[in-house]
């Protein structure tokens, strides 16, 4: 299992290890403000100042975004993915690692085809039969394949009914021993990837407002609309809020915990 996990999350993995050393190499912080959460005012904050002066959008800046937005998008489906343990257990695990099971799954697979072909010659045969003398030689030879078939049915139902008895014996032994070891394997890439989101997020916020700090456009703009505070992402949220209908664009959840976030900013 840990092996099928280490494969199936291999990417989640990499970029981990990969970022991970970045943030040991240059003794990067990571902040006590959930980042991860204000992503979409990160997002209406760079367009925003970059409307303003577009001048802002450096090379850096520009790098720092499409980094943090790749990860930002790989934590996003690895969420999904961590919601799903039973479809990853039953379609990926069993049914594309777990060879006995899927060996034994094809087999069931080719025999119920099979038992369905001899069902049909069988009632095919059947209505022959009905129209034939028993004395006919056809008749001897359809009867012979009738009787044939009959018996190679009954082998392959009851062949059936032991590969699924045993398909039933490893998915029940197999599900519980899956579902523990997923949630801890999963809890630990997830701890880490919101680690690794959260401090590239955090400091792509100060590079934008590092640099839009330099930009005399956007001092102007916050003269000439009397935006008090200092150049933050609390001052943008802050500034968005009063423009916007608090009760059209969030819940009431969403605003205690937007201004919770706010007084630790």
């Amino acid at each position: 299992m840990k092996e099928f996990l280490n494969s199936f999350f291999e990417l989640e993995k990499k970029v981990i290890k990969y970022h991970m050393s970045l943030h040991l190499k240059y003794k990067l912080k990571s902040p006590k403000v959930d980042f991860c959460y204000l992503k979409r005012f990160l997002d209406d904050e760079l367009n925003f100042l970059a409307s303003i002066d577009e001048e802002i959008y450096t090379t850096l800046l520009k790098k720092l975004f499409i980094d943090s937005s790749s990860i930002y998008e790989l934590n996003t489906n690895f969420t999904k993915t961590e919601k799903m343990p039973l479809f990853v257990f039953e379609e990926e695990y069993l049914q594309k690692y777990h060879k006995e099971y899927r060996d034994s799954n094809r087999k069931l697979e080719k025999n119920i085809n099979l038992f369905k072909e001899y069902n049909e010659r069988i009632n095919v045969l059947e209505e022959e039969l009905k129209n034939l003398d028993q004395k006919e030689e056809k008749y001897k030879k359809l009867k012979k394949e009738y009787v044939d078939l009959i018996h190679y049915s009954s082998e392959l139902r009851e062949k059936i009914k032991k590969i699924k008895e045993r398909l039933e014996e490893i998915y029940e032994k197999e599900k519980p021993l899956f579902l523990e070891e997923f949630k801890y394997f999963t809890q630990k890439l997830e701890t880490k990837l919101k680690q690794i989101l959260n401090t590239k997020l955090f400091y792509l916020d100060k590079l934008i407002w590092f640099n839009a700090y330099k930009s005399d456009k956007i001092k102007e703009f916050f003269r000439n609309s009397d935006i008090r505070g200092d150049f933050s992402l609390k001052t943008f949220i802050e500034y968005r809020l009063k423009n916007i209908d608090e009760l059209k664009y969030f819940n009431s959840k969403e605003i205690t915990k937007l201004k919770e976030i706010l007084k630790a900013l």
